[in-house]
């Protein structure tokens, strides 16, 4: 069976890639003219050491201490670098999922 030039079908397969849940997103230009897009996640910092009690029966008793960066950290969970026709291609379907989210009855449910 012939195959119509002006048609192409893509097939969509799924890599072994987890979803990533994103605060927010860092980058800019490179020096080869790409953009780089960091996603980031923010955190509190988990405690380098907590020290506790020992009872009596040697279990762990309660808390005494803990040692603990202050501040938050706002780890880089990924990083896509894309040119610039991508990167308007990524624009307008960001717009296009945005207004279809606002018009849904979810986004207007919350």
């Amino acid at each position: 069976m012939a195959q119509d030039a002006s048609k192409i079908a893509i097939e969509f397969v799924p890599a072994s890639v987890p979803p990533i849940y994103c605060d927010g997103i860092w980058g800019g230009p490179t020096s080869r003219n790409y953009l780089s897009i960091c996603f980031y996640l923010d955190r509190w910092p988990l405690p380098k050491t907590v020290t506790h009690e020992v009872t009596p029966n040697n279990l762990i008793g309660a808390e005494v201490a803990r040692d603990v960066q202050k501040g938050l950290r706002r780890e880089v969970v990924t990083e896509v670098i894309i040119d610039l026709l991508t990167a308007k291609d990524m624009i307008v379907w960001l717009q296009q999922q945005v207004e279809s989210m606002e018009k849904s009855d979810l986004a207007r449910s919350k």
